[in-house]
């Protein structure tokens, strides 16, 4: 078997080790947002913008040598959008709940406001 090394693939050879070795890259936060804010998120939330404010000296607590060495390349934002297949819409809006006892009629809706009913338990 005939083994080609090959030095442009040696950083992809480095990042396989890394895997092998579990030495994994940090997740260091992460944050849920509305979906109506994905458009100010994809905007505001990039890795020039978080090395801008690392650097500005508003952090506290932080190592000050590290950021001192800290670049774009040093930082990745992922940025995923769950929205169940309705858009902005939550699917729970839709969702009606029955009674045993009035099967025919609605009970209650999510999303719907309705006069408060009340709730006994009985054989307790």
């Amino acid at each position: 078997m005939f083994i080609v090394v090959s030095q442009e693939l040696e950083p992809a050879r480095a990042i396989i080790e890394r895997l092998r070795n579990r030495d994994l890259y940090r997740v260091v936060d992460f944050k849920v947002f509305s979906f109506n804010d994905k458009d100010m998120v994809k905007q505001n939330v990039t890795p020039t913008r978080i090395v801008e404010v690392a650097k500005s000296g508003c952090l506290k607590g932080v190592d000050e040598e590290l950021v001192a060495q800290l670049t774009v390349d040093h930082i990745a934002v992922g940025l995923s959008v769950l929205h169940y297949g309705r858009g902005a819409n939550n699917p729970l809006d839709e969702v009606t709940f029955y009674s045993k006892q009035q099967p025919d009629g609605k009970l209650f809706q999510m999303g719907v406001s309705y006069p408060r009913i009340q709730v006994t338990r009985s054989g307790s």
